[in-house]
């Protein structure tokens, strides 16, 4: 019903993925240039993310937890 919602707001949303569109999952394998074609804004954020809570908590297992949580409540929006 999430989907349908976002697709009614943005109609780029919800379409079926074709041969040309990108994809992460389109090639597993771990290469450079793979690793590298697969960078976005997305891991950016998450570094940056990361880095300032590791600034503020300094504790590694509050960090890591707080990553953790951060990542179920981002899948689950």
């Amino acid at each position: 019903m999430g989907r349908q919602a976002l697709g009614f707001l943005d109609p780029q949303l919800g379409r079926v993925v074709e041969k040309g569109m990108h994809t992460y999952d389109s090639d597993c394998e771990l290469t450079w240039d793979r690793f590298w074609e697969d960078i976005d804004h997305y891991y950016l954020a998450h570094w940056c993310d990361y880095f300032g809570m590791a600034i503020i908590l300094r504790d590694p297992i509050m960090c890591h937890f707080w990553s953790i949580f951060y990542e179920i409540i981002e899948l689950s929006a």
